[in-house]
């Protein structure tokens, strides 16, 4: 024998290395799938077709003076309002996942 496992046995069973790479693969990726399914769930859309209005403004949102961002829609259009001081990739995303999703946080308060 040169050294290299050519079988494992498992549960009384004799699997081929193929075979177990087979079977790890399948596993692997079936448990990834199912991870995502899990974890992380799907957008319920709200619009999937629109026009997007991004505009800096230092009172995003009047009827909350703390608020840092806003987004809303006025005539077909998502408009977002963020003071400029906030803007990052993480506020323009969690905006635009308003403009798709709606009140995706609701009763939650997130700064941006």
């Amino acid at each position: 024998m040169n050294g290299l496992i050519h079988s494992v046995y498992a549960a009384g069973i004799r699997y081929s290395v193929r075979e177990c790479v087979r079977l790890f693969l399948v596993a692997a990726l079936s448990l990834q799938v199912l991870g995502c399914s899990l974890f992380e769930s799907k957008p319920q859309l709200t619009m999937t077709e629109f026009k997007l209005v991004f505009r800096f403004d230092d009172r995003p949102m009047p009827s909350d003076k703390g608020a840092v961002a806003s987004a809303g829609w006025t005539d077909g259009y998502c408009i977002i309002r963020m003071k400029p001081e906030y803007y990052t990739h993480r506020c323009l995303g969690h905006e635009l996942r308003h403009c798709l999703e709606g009140d995706w946080h609701k009763g939650r308060k997130e700064e941006c």
